[in-house]
């Protein structure tokens, strides 16, 4: 009913921030230009035919791309879409193997790296209370499993071309919004803390490289030191 709702409004769709399960409602104009911080949801109309999925070729190559993938091909907590997910028993080898599918970044890497990044990044199969048992595989070996909710298998090409989609379709509005004489700004910011300056200017100049490069601003304004919620 919710979605029907939605799409009276044009302008409008639902997305998330990282948790599928807190849904936002946004402009497409802001989706688009935080390609990195809102994800659409996966729909039916992501599955592609057989003939489109053997020619898909992706490698994502920022992390964010492959965090957002995961979040979205793995659920911790039931979900009300079961038309695109399956409940099912996952190792972290199961998700190790798909990831290699569709990135190079963990090519010299071993599971337990993976295990690590995921943590670290607070991937949200990593980060939230869920069922834990151990079974035996084929080879009599205990192996460690998730209860997770999963993207069925006819969905997954579909969601990595959505993913890998996302970067070229914000810059190509944001060339043409320069074509239309708006200048585009950017903002970078570190909060307080007990980071060294060098460092800390380090940090920024990074912030201040990838809205250049990535996300393709004209100018950006800079506070070393300041939090979310302080006046500008």
């Amino acid at each position: 009913m919710i979605p029907e709702k939605v799409a009276l409004y044009e302008d409008l769709e639902i997305c998330h921030a990282g948790d599928s399960l807190q849904p936002l409602l946004f402009p497409h104009v802001r989706i688009n230009s935080n390609p990195f911080d809102f994800c659409k949801y996966s729909s039916e109309a992501d599955i592609v035919s057989q003939e489109i999925q053997e020619k898909i070729n992706v490698n994502f190559m920022h992390d964010a791309q492959i965090v957002q993938f995961l979040n979205q091909v793995y659920v911790p907590t039931e979900l009300w879409n079961e038309s695109l997910y399956i409940k099912k028993k996952v190792s972290s080898k199961d998700i190790f193997s798909l990831v290699m599918l569709y990135t190079t970044r963990f090519d010299e890497k071993s599971l337990l790296s993976f295990i690590k990044w995921c943590n670290i990044k607070k991937v949200l199969y990593m980060n939230q209370e869920q069922e834990r048992k151990v079974l035996k595989d084929q080879n009599g070996s205990k192996v460690r499993f998730q209860v997770l909710w999963a993207l069925k298998n006819d969905y997954l090409n579909g969601t990595t071309l959505s993913i890998t989609e996302h970067l070229p379709k914000y810059q190509a509005y944001v060339k043409n919004l320069k074509k239309n004489n708006f200048t585009v700004i950017g903002y970078a910011r570190k909060s307080p803390g007990q980071v060294h300056q060098e460092v800390r200017v380090g940090l920024i100049q990074k912030m201040v490289n990838k809205l250049y490069n990535t996300l393709l601003v004209d100018k950006v304004f800079v506070s070393t030191s300041s939090r979310a919620n302080d006046t500008i």
